[in-house]
Formats: structure tokens, sequence, C-alpha cells
């Protein structure tokens, strides 16, 4: 499975071939975003808190998920069903992002390529048990992008 940025607000959940759903970003700024799948399902991603580092998934209204970045840069998840992930970045350079489940399983690993050409990131992603829903693939893809852009932010204050 591949996340592929289409463009600098798009980004397309494809499996051999087939278009899965899509991550559409309001504006370049990685906050407010939607997902849409291609059965016609359709999420909102909203930042709830002042710092922008907490936000909530809705459908139809309706609070699915809340989600936050913690002290050690890695994003929580609460599904209202009562379970929990944690996605955090791993290797020297955060070569690839892991996403555990509150047992410490990991669930599905994400390998970033920068396209250069492009200035973007695509996503080759894994899953090591059972695939999650495709809702949820583009969530963590959502909030992988979030840590990026965030350790972008930080180091580009450093020098």
């Amino acid at each position: 499975m591949e996340a592929i940025s289409t463009n600098k607000k798009t980004f397309q959940l494809v499996e051999n071939g087939q278009l899965i759903g899509e991550l559409l970003y309001e504006s370049l700024f990685f906050r407010n975003a939607e997902i849409k799948l291609s059965d016609t399902e359709c999420y909102e991603i909203k930042p709830q808190s002042v710092f922008k580092t907490s936000f909530s998934v809705s459908k139809k209204g309706e609070d699915i998920a809340d989600f936050n970045m913690n002290w050690r840069g890695h994003i929580e998840f609460i599904m209202q069903d009562g379970q929990e992930y944690v996605l955090k970045g791993k290797g020297f350079f955060h070569n690839k992002y892991i996403l555990e489940n509150k047992a410490g399983e990991i669930v599905m690993v994400f390998k970033p390529e920068f396209v250069w050409r492009k200035f973007r990131y695509n996503y080759f992603i894994h899953f090591d048990n059972k695939p999650l829903e495709n809702y949820f693939v583009l969530l963590a893809v959502y909030a992988t992008n979030f840590i990026i852009s965030n350790a972008s932010t930080a180091s580009a204050g450093m020098g």
C-alpha cells in the first residue's frame, strides 16, 4: 500500500493500482483536513487546542477519535471504541515511522520517500498483522506529515 502526494495538499491511498481514498488538506499549513474514501465515506480532522497539537476526527459531525502530540514528538491516538495507538519515528533520521497498539505491538510501518523533483513525501505502508481501516491509515499519514512538518520547523529555527 502507498500514500502518494499528488500535489501539495493531497495524498492518495493506493493499493495494487486501485485508489482507496484521499487525504485533502484545506491549506498548506497541514491543520484542517478531510479524508474521503472511495465508498463516499468522509471524515474531518480539526485542531482542538490553542497550540494546535490536539486534534479531533469526526464522521457526519460525530467525534470518532482524538489524537495529540506528546512532549517526545509522538502522536497518541484514542479511538471512541477504546483502542489506543502511538505513532513515533524510528531510526537516527526518523527514516521510518511505526504505529503501535497499547500493548506495544507494531501494527503499521510507514517508510517516507522524499521526492526531490516535487519536494514532497510519498509513503510506503506495511502492516505487521491485519490491515487497519482505510480511514485510519490516512489518519496516520496525516499524523506522520504533522510530525515531519514540526521537526522541519524546529530544525529551521536552529540555524
